[in-house]
């Protein structure tokens, strides 16, 4: 996730394809990338996508299974690395914006078909001859993860004017917006386009909890501890 997050910020800088090429143009093998299109100002966030890439090879080298599912894994990062092209092309060009190609391309940003790849690649025992269903069943799981995504960034995203999200797909698809409100960059007339298609199929808005009991079950994430002050005094972990 980090090389997507440090990709998309490099990117986002300028809105540079050439730079955005370069940066997902990475080798597979032991060879590292030369830059060539990086700006000075861009440079530090380039070389350190590069940096985190390298780390990435080399600890996916060492998984016990990495031979026997390298190339999976090549193809899974490609297809998240074709997400983010597919991302920029959309914002470079709003007429492109629809709901089939979003369905298709944008879910792999989600990262989970490529965590699961790295799975297998720990787990020796696992019944190679069930590995369609799994990658299924994992597709399905990443398209679920999509639409969590969708629901709770499409807002922040308007004001930077990123309109990838399959939101601004299906209110383009449905009449609710226009292309010359999302060109336009009217913040406000967007999203109350948008909350006026969900309130009319009687969605009710809510602002969650900032902090949740289970905040991420991923083995290599870990959450910092909080305590609560309750109304009596009394404090608790929260």
């Amino acid at each position: 996730l980090a090389l997507v997050d440090v990709s998309v910020e490099a990117n986002d800088r300028n809105g540079d394809v050439a730079l955005l090429d370069e940066l997902l143009g990475v080798s597979f093998d032991e060879s590292p990338t030369t830059l060539t299109k990086a700006s000075p100002e861009d440079r530090a966030y380039a070389e350190y996508t590069l940096d985190v890439w390298q780390e990435i090879k080399r600890r996916t080298r060492l998984l016990p299974g990495f031979a026997q599912f390298a190339t999976i894994w090549r193809y899974d990062y490609l297809q998240l690395f074709n997400a983010m092209r597919y991302s920029h092309m959309v914002n470079e060009d709003l007429a492109l914006l629809n709901a089939a190609e979003h369905d298709l391309y944008l879910p792999h940003n989600m990262h989970i078909m490529i965590s699961s790849t790295v799975d297998l690649m720990c787990s020796p025992g696992f019944d190679r001859s069930e590995l369609g269903r799994l990658r299924d069943a994992v597709w399905h799981a990443q398209c679920m993860g999509r639409i969590g995504n969708l629901i709770t960034t499409w807002e922040r995203e308007l004001g930077d004017g990123d309109y990838t999200s399959g939101v601004y797909a299906r209110a383009l698809a449905e009449g609710d917006v226009t292309l010359e409100m999302l060109r336009s960059q009217d913040c406000e007339a967007i999203a109350r386009a948008v909350r006026d298609w969900f309130d009319a199929r009687g969605f009710l808005e809510v602002e969650a909890a900032a902090l949740q009991g289970s905040p991420g079950n991923e083995t290599h994430l870990h959450a910092f501890a909080t305590e609560a002050d309750g109304m009596g005094g009394g404090r608790g972990a929260a």
